[in-house]
């Protein structure tokens, strides 16, 4: 956006604002039902969750 500053019109000008507020928003609610999960549950889940990811995604990476 820096280099092309002479190419914004006022409708992309519109769409970024949009893009960010919506952004912040669902942003928010992410955040906060993370949280909320955390205080309830703890790390341990997510900590198992993220073992699992990474394990499939090698697996994947390994076999294609």
């Amino acid at each position: 956006m820096y280099k092309k500053w002479s190419l914004m019109t006022a409708a992309a000008s519109e769409d970024i604002a949009i893009g960010f507020v919506v952004s912040f928003v669902v942003a928010y609610f992410v955040v906060k039902a993370f949280i909320a999960f955390i205080g309830r549950y703890g790390l341990k889940p997510f900590g198992w969750y993220r073992l699992l990811a990474g394990v499939g995604l090698f697996a994947y990476l390994m076999i294609s």
